[in-house]
């Protein structure tokens, strides 16, 4: 997952195929505006994304405090994600 303030709308899902392709892993990224998260998604082969995002649906009221926090203070949120991933 990569998020950043200042993105534009436009670029998010071009980035984050791009990061799937090249690394072979799924990929998010999320641009804030003006403290809100617009995001997009991008899997795999043989990993069903929405599946993986259900089971971890803890981390989206994380995300949606970092109103009130910065991404560098969320750090260890991913803990129900695969690291293998």
């Amino acid at each position: 997952m990569l998020a950043g303030e200042g993105w534009h709308r436009g670029v998010i899902g071009i980035v984050a195929q791009r990061v799937a392709e090249r690394y072979h892993r799924p990929a998010l990224v999320i641009g804030i505006e003006d403290g809100v998260g617009v995001g997009s998604g991008r899997s795999i082969k043989r990993f069903h994304l929405l599946d993986a995002l259900t089971s971890v649906g803890d981390l989206f009221h994380v995300l949606a405090d970092m109103r009130r926090r910065r991404i560098r203070d969320c750090e260890g949120t991913h803990s129900g994600i695969d690291p293998a991933l």
